[in-house]
């Protein structure tokens, strides 16, 4: 068997820690490219020049491979979360509050769109602990966002229920992103965040009384 390297440059010496992440970004190329399901060791191998039992060196199948890419994009992402979260949702009016939040949220996505398109897509295809590692991941991003929620406005606003209010932003959220990744011209992120303000002015307006209009 050939060695799928072979005729092309010498390969860059690297350190284990850099090799690593190397594949990982090669790997990451591939998700953007063609989904998750599209990497394999073989792929990622022949994406970064190297024969496929280096990439065996660092990572023991498929699934190991994956694994390690979410672990580090999803820690890339809550990191991006628990920094903008607590700081967006500071106002006391929760329109307000909840727009600024998708704002900020569509930005990250925007800065990190395979990240995103990963922690986000479904996980048909892939092996089950995989799809464990992604359901985790969205729980510990839910988590952040409700205690955000809970630490800035639940003790502003009487009543409110801050794990309804935080489910409610986070599956806003989600889907506006699905939208702005799949979709970035026909929704962009103005037009979504205009969408909500809009609709939270709306459900404030005073009733009109029968017979008036």
């Amino acid at each position: 068997m050939s060695d799928p390297s072979a005729g092309s440059p010498p390969r860059r010496r690297l350190a284990p820690a850099d090799r690593r992440d190397e594949l990982l970004d090669r790997a990451l190329d591939l998700v953007a490219e063609h989904g998750a399901a599209s990497v394999t060791m073989q792929a990622v191998a022949r994406a970064a020049g190297v024969a496929r039992p280096l990439v065996y060196d660092f990572f023991a199948d498929r699934a190991a491979l994956l694994d390690a890419l979410l672990v580090r994009e999803e820690s890339r992402a809550l990191s991006d979360v628990m920094t903008v979260a607590p700081r967006v949702l500071a106002g006391t009016d929760l329109g307000d509050s909840v727009t600024t939040a998708l704002e900020a949220f569509l930005r990250l996505v925007l800065d990190r769109p395979t990240t995103w398109r990963m922690l986000l897509s479904p996980t048909e295809g892939l092996p089950a602990e995989v799809g464990i590692r992604i359901e985790r991941g969205r729980e510990k991003i839910a988590g952040v966002v409700e205690a955000s929620i809970r630490a800035v406005l639940g003790t502003r606003i009487a009543g409110l229920d801050t794990e309804v209010v935080a489910l409610a932003v986070i599956a806003a959220g989600e889907a506006a992103a699905r939208l702005v990744l799949s979709a970035p011209s026909e929704f962009p992120p103005a037009r979504l965040t205009g969408f909500t303000r809009a609709l939270f002015s709306a459900l404030t307006l005073e009733p009109v009384p029968n017979g008036r209009h």
